[in-house]
Parts: structure tokens; C-alpha cells; sequence
């Protein structure tokens, strides 16, 4: 569905690139549905990591769930990337993408080398996390014809980033079952993001049409 939905909003923000209304409009329509998604999967998953591969592995590789918690987070500057990718294309700024390519890669080579000998896999999660947030996100602050992008995807992404982080932060120190867990942090953040604006009913009618039309093309 993701993928629907990132290839139906391309041909949108190519078509509206002149209009910067609607054009932002569209991308902040892409920066919310994305955000609310990546953010769902930490705060559902954050807290429960332990208990799952406890579940699916055994409690002999109990110490990995440290790493998943940090992969899971990785995926945000993931998807981030995914929407300012497509609004530098659709803005013919696509010369600016080998930069941010190569930066990763050399970030993410020399923080291997330095966290890995200290912190063995974990570091290297934590490299794939920084290097990828400064890839994808904080290089595109620092270039004036992209920042206007990542300023507002860094705005939408704030309250599901805080709500996000406060399920976690509050369910570390509750000693519930598994299930209680999950429960929570999938009913809180759902209602949070539709308190907080993150998933608006208009916005999603519309992202759901797009899809449908999407797929239906796709069929014929």
C-alpha cells in the first residue's frame, strides 16, 4: 500500500510542481500519511521488542531486541527520504540526490569502523541510523533550494515523533503483559494522531481514492 501510494503521488507533485500551494499541499498530504505509518510501527514495536523475540527465538537472543529497537527507528529517516526524494524529482532538483547518496555511504563506512570494534552490532545499527538521517534528512537542510522541503516534513513529523516517543517512554516503565503492550501503544498513538492532525478523514478519503485509481490502472 505504501508503495501505491508513493507511486500515486509522484505524478501529482510532478503535475502541481508550479503551483506551490498545491504542491505543498500534496507533499504535506505524503509527509503525514508516511510519518503517521513509520512512527505507528515504532511505538507499537519500541516496547515490545524483548518479549518478541523472546517469542519467535527464545531468551537466548533476548539481546538483539536492542537492535531491533534501533532498526525499527532507522526506517524513519527512510521514509522521510522517500517523500523529499520525490518532491527534489518532481522539482527537477534531482542533481542534488548523488550528494546525499555518497554522503551516506561515507558516514556510514567510518561510523562502521569507529562504533563496531566498541559496540560490535549494535554500533552498526546505530551507524545505519546516523547515516541515514544525515543522508536523507539534515543534508537537504543545509542546500537553500531543498530546505523549504525538509523544514516542512520536519513539522509534520514532530508530533507523531513525540507521541511516539512517549508511548515507549511510558510503557518502559510499566510492567504489563505483552498483549497490554501492544494494545496501548496501537490505541494511543491511532488517537493521538487523529487528535494532533497527523491523520486527517479528508486527507485519507483522498489518499485512498488515489490508490484505488492506482490499482485499477495497474489491472487494465
Amino acid at each position: 500500500m505504501l508503495w501505491r501510494l508513493v507511486s500515486s503521488l509522484f505524478p501529482v507533485l510532478s503535475l502541481v510542481a508550479g503551483q506551490e500551494d498545491q504542491f505543498r499541499h500534496y507533499l504535506g498530504v505524503s509527509y503525514r500519511f508516511l510519518m503517521a505509518v513509520v512512527f505507528a510501527v515504532c511505538a507499537v514495536f519500541t516496547p515490545i521488542a524483548g518479549p518478541l523475540v523472546d517469542f519467535f527465538y527464545g531468551k537466548q537472543f533476548h539481546s538483539s531486541a536492542a537492535l531491533l529497537v534501533v532498526l525499527v527507528w532507522s526506517e524513519v529517516p527512510i521514509f522521510f527520504g522517500v517523500v523529499i526524494a520525490n518532491a527534489i524529482i518532481a522539482k527537477n532538483l534531482q542533481r542534488y540526490l548523488p550528494i546525499s547518496t555518497v554522503l551516506g555511504a561515507v558516514v556510514n563506512v567510518v561510523l562502521n569502523l569507529a562504533f563496531i570494534p566498541r559496540w560490535g552490532a549494535l554500533g552498526a545499527s546505530w551507524a545505519t541510523v546516523v547515516s541515514y538521517c544525515l543522508a536523507g534528512i539534515f543534508l537537504f537542510l543545509g542546500i537553500p533550494q531543498t530546505r523549504a522541503f525538509a523544514l516542512q516534513g520536519f513539522r509534520i513529523a514532530f508530533p507523531p515523533f513525540v507521541l511516539a516517543l512517549g508511548i515507549t517512554v511510558v510503557l518502559t516503565f510499566l510492567p504489563w503483559f505483552f498483549w497490554w503492550k501492544l494494545l496501548f501503544s496501537a490505541v494511543t498513538f491511532c488517537a493521538g494522531a487523529w487528535l494532533t492532525g497527523t491523520v486527517r478523514r479528508g486527507e485519507l478519503e483522498r489518499v485512498w481514492g488515489l490508490i484505488k485509481s492506482s490499482l485499477t490502472y495497474a489491472r487494465s
